[in-house]
């Protein structure tokens, strides 16, 4: 499966030129996009604009929502240019699609002196487009053999296409979990627009397998994904009240996030593979849910100067933590392809699968958690064939840190087991259960 993403400024400046691409004959457009689009051959395309486009569109001036707005800019830019073949050949509205992103700053159409200033934090287009772009590709890419992410930088604002290949890359490394070898970043650009040019060069900037980071460090403490800008509150009091009701939504969530996300991504990271089902989560999409209806329900459209001049301020912004809850969703998406899930007795057969399957990339994790299973499974364990559950050291004994991960965590004083079903299985003491969340929670911990 081919998926070509796309970050555009202002269409209607991208004049018609002749681009060239590998060994084919030159080919009259628009944009680069639209040629990858006729000789790649995409199975899907994504198109990325920034909502300061409404600047040229005269309906935004209309309108009385930021809903309205986006949908009203959406409409102007497929009509005008994304289902113009000059711009975009063969764009499909049922397996394509456009996506309006976040921007800020002050934008003038100079030929109608139109003025829009948005305001808000630059930082929200990178969590805004992580999870949208995982959200589309996930729910398209999961069940392909072979995936490869196409990102054309030729068009879009500088800061997009960086933070669009931030957030490609991110997905494509969990993706690359599942397929392996067979996920591609690919990353062009167009030589730039002069008009004498016989012909514009479309070049291969980088082609890459992406890689999961596994130590990622994550915030611990009070789980708010997404807060009140207090710059953007003249009312203290209006601030206050806004904060209090994001902090009371997200309450209810704080265990969630310190009991089984953080301790999942420790398990992830050290490749504690009976943390990952044990810590395995549920659904989080909920939770995205409502960071998404509080940031998009207090963006406010200002009409300061009637059809002239519009002011869009966004009055949240995503933190950190919604950074994180993706990560999570895009993991546990991927292990559910593979066919895990959270169970809090686990066989040991199981976990050397999961040893397989996950880390296979990661030769040294792998081994030591096999050579681990291994060890366990002829020489500790089958001293006691029984099947009632045995301490495997005391589940109220101390646990050394060093130990805990040298075995990856299939360690002294952290388990029981019992023999079933021809099969070894284990789960956590619950006594020492605090302990070992703490252990793995340190791992992604970041520091001050």
């Amino acid at each position: 499966m081919k998926i070509l993403i796309a970050p555009w400024g202002w269409p209607g400046m991208y004049k018609k030129s002749r681009y060239k691409f590998n060994a084919n004959e030159p080919l009259t457009s628009n944009t680069s996009t639209g040629v990858l689009k006729k000789l790649l051959d995409p199975d899907h395309t994504i198109l990325i604009f920034p909502d300061s486009l409404a600047v040229y569109n005269p309906q935004s001036y209309n309108a009385q929502t930021y809903k309205d707005l986006v949908n009203s800019l959406k409409d102007f830019l497929f009509e005008h240019y994304v289902s113009n073949p000059a711009w975009m050949p063969d764009f499909n509205q049922e397996k394509d699609s456009m996506l309006i992103s976040p921007n800020v700053g002050t934008f003038v159409d100079k030929d109608t002196k139109r003025r829009l200033n948005i305001e808000g934090k630059l930082s929200d287009y990178y969590y805004w487009i992580f999870y949208n772009l995982s959200c589309l590709i996930l729910n398209i890419a999961l069940n392909s053999k072979d995936i490869t992410l196409i990102l054309d930088t030729s068009h879009g604002i500088n800061f997009m296409s960086y933070l669009t290949f931030s957030a490609l890359y991110n997905i494509g490394a969990a993706l690359e979990l599942l397929r392996h070898e067979n996920v591609k970043l690919k990353i062009y650009n167009a030589d730039p627009y002069v008009e004498v040019a016989k012909y514009l060069e479309i070049n291969l900037v980088r082609e890459l397998t992406p890689k999961m980071q596994l130590i990622k460090k994550h915030e611990t403490g009070r789980f708010l994904p997404i807060k009140a800008d207090k710059e953007k509150f003249s009312d203290r009091g209006k601030f206050q009240k806004l904060s209090k009701e994001i902090s009371e939504i997200f309450r209810q969530y704080e265990k969630t996030y310190s009991d089984v996300f953080l301790p999942f991504l420790g398990s992830f990271s050290q490749g504690v593979v009976n943390g990952i089902v044990h810590f395995f989560p549920e659904d989080s999409s909920e939770i995205e849910n409502k960071v998404c209806d509080i940031f998009n329900s207090n963006i406010s459209i200002i009409h300061e100067q009637e059809k002239i001049s519009l002011r869009i301020s966004r009055k949240t912004y995503f933190t950190e933590y919604f950074e994180t809850l993706v990560y999570v969703r895009n993991l546990r998406k991927i292990m559910q392809t593979m066919g895990f899930g959270k169970k809090t007795e686990t066989s040991l057969e199981e976990l050397d699968q999961l040893a397989d399957e996950l880390y296979k990339n990661f030769p040294v994790i792998r081994n030591r958690i096999k050579y681990e299973i291994d060890h366990l499974e002829k020489d500790e364990f089958r001293k006691c064939q029984v099947s009632k559950w045995i301490e495997f050291g005391s589940c109220t004994g101390e646990i050394d840190n060093r130990n805990f991960f040298a075995h990856a965590g299939l360690s002294l004083n952290t388990l029981s087991f019992k023999y079933k079903e021809n099969k070894f299985w284990i789960r956590y003491c619950p006594d020492n259960l605090e302990r070992i969340k703490r252990i793995l929670i340190d791992t992604v911990r970041r520091r001050a």
